[in-house]
């Protein structure tokens, strides 16, 4: 009696013998050479194909935050390295430890904010009643704070990306 071959899958991916799926997709004939690493991340992430809007903005916050080499867990590893350069796992452990959530956790909050405007049925409403609950508990807007600097381009960049057209600020967004 002969095993059948192995076959795994969830409603992200699986895989058999002959095929490995990605949302439903196969991987090699529909996805490889058809979606950029940027929209099968977000093929996989969201369950559809995504819009050329949400791909623009991945791709804008990715390399926005691809060159960060001057914060304190780089900086913190850079010289664990340095000092021994024998002990990667050291250099390593000393950037995860200086990681803090005033670097790494500000997407997370981003998100927060993102979900909580999106879920709304009035956005401006929404938007409203945020700034004020940041205010009252006197708090800045999760990463929207750079924005109030005059020479923000990287914020207002992908400001312009999100909202579809090009933004200039007027005024800081926060006190």
């Amino acid at each position: 009696m002969s095993n059948p071959s192995p076959r795994a899958s969830t409603r992200i991916c699986g895989y058999d013998a002959d095929s490995i799926s990605l949302r439903g997709k196969d991987l090699v004939n529909d996805v490889v050479g058809q979606y950029s690493f940027t929209a099968a991340f977000l093929l996989q992430a969201l369950g559809k194909p995504p819009s050329e809007r949400q791909i623009q903005l991945v791709d804008a916050v990715l390399v926005t935050i691809m060159e960060h080499g001057l914060v304190p867990s780089a900086v913190a590893s850079r010289l664990t390295y340095h000092g021994a350069p024998e002990s990667i796992q050291g250099a390593v452990a000393a950037g995860l430890l200086g990681v803090g959530d005033r670097y790494a956790g500000t997407a997370g909050r981003c998100g927060e904010v993102a979900d909580c405007l999106l879920a709304a049925d009035d956005l401006d409403l929404a938007a409203q009643q945020l700034v004020s609950d940041y205010r009252a508990r006197k708090q800045p807007i999760p990463d929207l704070v750079t924005l109030s600097i005059p020479d923000a381009t990287r914020a207002w960049t992908s400001c312009s990306i999100c909202w579809g057209q090009k933004v200039v600020p007027t005024k800081p967004c926060w006190p």
